[in-house]
């Protein structure tokens, strides 16, 4: 499962893969037609396809002299529906929430405070990491803007800010878990 999560993470890391990944969700496309309407070069839009494709989220039909691409994982589509949704879609917005994600340790935190608000000795306990690599990662979801904070001395309690980072973390685990084909 984890390394499909962490595939699933570097195919959504940058903007132009989810943009490339959008396109195939909706049909399926050659290199040359994704260059046209993303505005890259062949070769740059080649290279996301190559990856795309090394990480097993597109097939491809050759029809000699072009190769087709289409998305194979169709669970990914709701996933870019939820990014695309979110009222603060931005490319900003879009690389915190990729670089918030990208951690397993920051997805398993991201989970636990889905659930409940917790401290940060209760998340570390749980995922079994410091309690001082715990508090960086909450730190950086913090200024991600990804986190509330509520101080209840002497403790501070952290829960998720938005509900579109829980149904991505929802959508995220259900490709994750999904059988590899």
């Amino acid at each position: 499962m984890e390394l499909k999560a962490e595939r699933l993470s570097r195919a959504l890391s940058a903007s132009s893969r989810r943009t490339i990944l959008q396109l195939l969700s909706e049909k399926e496309m050659t290199v040359k037609e994704i260059a046209n309407i993303t505005k890259m070069s062949v070769s740059l839009a080649s290279r996301h396809l190559k990856l795309l494709y090394d990480l097993n989220f597109l097939t491809v039909r050759k029809a000699h002299p072009y190769k087709f691409y289409s998305l194979k994982v169709k669970e990914v589509k709701e996933l870019l529906k939820i990014y695309s949704q979110n009222k603060e879609s931005s490319p900003e917005h879009e690389e915190r929430l990729s670089r918030a994600i990208s951690a397993e340790s920051r997805r398993k935190i991201l989970q636990l405070l889905s659930e409940k608000e917790r401290t940060v000795k209760e998340i570390a306990k749980t995922t079994q990491m410091s309690v001082s690599l715990a508090s960086r990662h909450l730190k950086l979801l913090y200024d991600l803007n990804f986190l509330n904070v509520r101080k209840s001395h002497p403790y501070k309690f952290y829960s998720l800010k938005t509900k579109q980072l829980q149904q991505i973390l929802i959508c995220y685990n259900q490709i994750s878990q999904q059988d590899e084909s």
